[in-house]
């Protein structure tokens, strides 16, 4: 991928911040959007819930350890609002392996713990119109793992569509 495709595809993310359920287009495909929130960012809660309200939309937790301080933010509260008992599919998925190893140490670089796979899966699922909330904590994206997550998986699209 080209910097000029990767800054292109950027820039889309940054106008995708108002959560509008528009698709992600890419090389003359359609694909479903994909996204990144903190729960720590300002109004996360009715965020999530608007994105939610999509076809398709899946809340995936990129946390390395699902836990928080406030129970709402937990991956059994996070399963019981996304998960209802009985309902065939889930909405909410933890995926460790696109968690940071070092997430205890910010001052350690980021690196993800098994990324290859979960962003191979993502990839093409997009690809299939699902759409996509790559959840953590952080309030500032610039220093988020989430930010490289998102990344990898625009150049797996970008490659997925020939765009390389």
């Amino acid at each position: 991928m080209t910097p000029e495709q990767l800054q292109r595809l950027r820039a889309y993310h940054h106008q995708q911040e108002g959560y509008n359920p528009l698709p992600f287009p890419l090389g003359g495909h359609t694909f479903g959007s994909l996204q990144t929130i903190g729960y720590m960012e300002p109004n996360a809660a009715q965020r999530i819930a608007t994105f939610m309200q999509q076809p398709a939309a899946f809340l995936v937790d990129i946390r390395f350890s699902p836990r928080s301080r406030l129970w709402v933010w937990n991956k059994s509260a996070l399963q019981a609002i996304y998960c209802p008992a009985g309902d065939h599919l889930s909405r909410y998925v933890h995926l460790k392996e696109l968690g940071n190893v070092n997430f205890k140490d910010p001052k350690l670089p980021i690196v993800l713990y098994q990324p290859a796979i979960p962003v191979q899966a993502l990839t093409e699922a997009l690809s299939a119109g699902c759409s996509f909330l790559l959840l953590c904590a952080c309030k500032n994206y610039e220093t988020c793992h989430g930010k490289v997550v998102y990344e990898l998986v625009l150049t797996s699209l970008a490659e997925l569509s020939g765009m390389k």
